[in-house]
């Protein structure tokens, strides 16, 4: 999702854009090893192009701040724009820049309470969510055995995303 003050026009009027869009656009950038901008450095690199970079700010905070003040656009996940009325998202035309967010632990130590109780309402909060709650650039899978369901995994897109299906029986 390329994200933008409200109070400038559009980034180019259209419902989406192409990363080669930003190629003369000043972008507001996360810190070197945030993983957001690892993903919009080699994207377009692979689209043939170094970003201008505008500034670079430390967290996702400071980045959204930079945007509002007008600062440059920026590649964000969609989820962070919710409750933004300063900011607009429009999505980045395919191929969609994506990333994997994955939570683990170890198989020969129990999880502590606490971390249970996290898996635990992580999974009922993924669960509850719609295709139409999730951005453009989300997908969830969750296990068989944490969707309830021992048979199949649960995968699902956001709006213009993935399949919104189920992933299949396990193995």
């Amino acid at each position: 999702m390329v994200a933008s003050p409200t109070s400038r026009p559009s980034p180019n009027g259209r419902a989406s854009i192409r990363i080669t869009e930003l190629e003369h656009r000043p972008l507001v950038m996360f810190r070197r090893g945030y993983d957001v901008r690892e993903a919009t450095l080699r994207a377009c690199r692979a689209a043939g192009f170094e970003p201008d970079l505008a500034v670079e700010g430390g967290e996702m905070d400071a980045v959204l701040r930079f945007v509002e003040a007008g600062l440059g656009l920026a590649v964000v996940p969609s989820m962070v724009l919710r409750n933004r009325p300063g900011l607009r998202g429009t999505p980045l035309a395919r191929p969609r820049l994506l990333r994997t967010v994955a939570l683990a632990r170890r198989k020969d130590v129990e999880p502590s309470h606490s971390a249970e109780a996290f898996r635990r309402h992580l999974n009922e909060y993924l669960l509850a969510m719609s295709p139409e709650d999730l951005g453009p650039d989300l997908e969830v899978l969750i296990s068989a055995a944490d969707a309830g369901d021992p048979d199949h995994d649960r995968r699902w897109a956001g709006e213009g995303g993935g399949t919104g299906a189920d992933a299949g029986p396990t193995d």
